[in-house]
């Protein structure tokens, strides 16, 4: 198979150049065999969060307006099923991992529900409001509402706030602990709170070989479905499934969960 390497500056090397850098640095020593990467140290964090501020703030992608939100919206059913699960009374909900454009502007113009607090959390987002072109909540605002912006990782990321709703889309891939970040959603949401979630995994048959072949500075925690899907079994009831292999046979999830 053909070996990619794509470094911090989003540079793409393809062929025996890329073999040769990947043999020099890869996520080998992360791996745990048939499971994938659940954990990286703080450097490799870094180097990824480099990645993902040159897309955003210092590369053609900070003239955009979206990151495939739409696509989202789509295959969560166009979040309809909100409008059922959440509760009349004054919600807070909270985005992690937001990126520069958010979902919960797409979900906030769904809901028929009173919003008491929403906030958005993102360890780049003082750079995406300063220098994303078309950062939605540049104002201080989503959809006419007032946000409350939180510089953090998800991991790092402490608080006695308890959430009616929290939205977790495409997110898993660019953080350092998946344990942790769990840990976290199930502190923050109230009892049968809301999750909204979607990532997407590495099929089993490819998990324990890829970092022979493909390495990808922006994305450092690569794993199985099965270890989320226990994860996800074990603390909350799936409302919404909708689950397919897209044309890099990833599995593609995307679920709404209600805390158990």
């Amino acid at each position: 198979m053909k070996k990619v390497y794509i470094d911090r500056d989003i540079n793409i090397t393809e062929g025996k150049r890329a073999e040769k850098l990947i043999s020099e640095h890869n996520d080998k020593k992360y791996l745990i065999k048939d499971i994938g990467i659940v954990k990286v140290d703080a450097s490799r964090w870094k180097e990824a969060q480099a990645y993902e501020r040159k897309t955003w703030c210092d590369s053609a992608g900070k003239t955009m307006s979206s990151d495939r939100n739409e696509d989202h919206e789509k295959n969560f059913g166009a979040y309809d099923i909100l409008n059922i699960l959440l509760p009349n009374t004054p919600l807070n909900v909270i985005e992690l991992g937001c990126g520069p454009f958010t979902n919960l502007r797409l979900i906030l113009s769904k809901l028929f529900k009173t919003i008491n607090k929403i906030d958005l959390l993102d360890p780049l987002i003082n750079d995406y409001v300063k220098y994303t072109d078309n950062c939605t909540y540049k104002n201080g605002n989503l959809n006419g509402l007032s946000v409350n912006l939180i510089n953090s990782s998800i991991e790092e990321f402490l608080t006695l706030q308890v959430y009616d709703m929290i939205v977790m889309v495409n997110v898993i891939e660019h953080c350092y602990d998946v344990d942790i970040i769990f840990k976290r959603i199930l502190q923050m949401l109230s009892t049968n709170g809301i999750f909204v979630f979607h990532d997407k995994f590495l099929k089993e048959e490819n998990i324990n070989e890829i970092h022979d072949r493909y390495y990808d500075s922006g994305h450092p925690l690569k794993l199985t479905y099965k270890y989320i899907k226990n994860i996800l079994d074990l603390n909350f009831v799936t409302i919404y499934n909708n689950i397919y292999t897209d044309e890099h046979n990833n599995e593609c999830v995307y679920k709404i969960l209600k805390k158990k």
